[in-house]
């Protein structure tokens, strides 16, 4: 029923993305995630995301590779439903994006991680790269988020993350010839 939802949903933000939200919303209530977007400004986001960017700092990520595998079937589906809004957020250019993805990681920290947890991962590091100008750390979040799709057989998260780690953070900082096969495979 759940996959139908997302079906439902993805094919609804065709044609109208905002209803689609409000369905996103409406389901992650029912999961027990009552988020208001209304309530959720730039300036709260930026100190989220600083927040979490100063506890991840350093060798600190790595904490998230030794994370048990999240099992919380109201929390996976949580997971999906907020890297859905995440995507969504991301074409609307608005700090919505980096704030859901940090939710996501603040939720694998305390119910372990899963495959959206590396999109999460991918998203953070790509906007510490861009909002933040930080270099080093979002390659080092990078590269994080691929060890972690290490422990993932799945080729639904290559286009997801490649795209945004090899091409929105790692191409500023190792040749750009190491980057294109990855780009080419996402």
């Amino acid at each position: 029923k759940f996959k139908s939802y997302c079906l439902y949903i993805n094919v609804l933000a065709i044609g109208n993305t905002e209803k689609a939200m409000e369905q996103l919303y409406h389901l992650l209530k029912s999961l027990g995630e009552d988020i208001n977007p209304n309530t959720i400004n730039a300036p709260m986001a930026m100190v989220d995301f600083s927040s979490l960017k100063q506890m991840l700092g350093g060798a600190r990520k790595d904490v998230l590779l030794q994370l048990p595998p999240m099992t919380d079937r109201n929390k996976l589906m949580a997971m999906k439903l907020m890297a859905m809004l995440v995507l969504y957020y991301n074409q609307q250019l608005t700090h919505l994006s980096g704030y859901f993805s940090c939710k996501m990681i603040r939720m694998s920290i305390q119910h372990g991680h899963c495959e959206d947890t590396v999109f999460a991962l991918s998203v953070f590091a790509c906007a510490t790269m861009n909002f933040l100008g930080d270099t080093n750390e979002a390659a080092s979040l990078a590269k994080c988020a691929l060890s972690m799709s290490r422990l993932y057989n799945s080729e639904q998260l290559i286009p997801r993350i490649y795209s945004r780690i090899y091409g929105g953070v790692l191409c500023f900082t190792q040749p750009m010839a190491t980057s294109l096969p990855p780009m080419l495979k996402a």
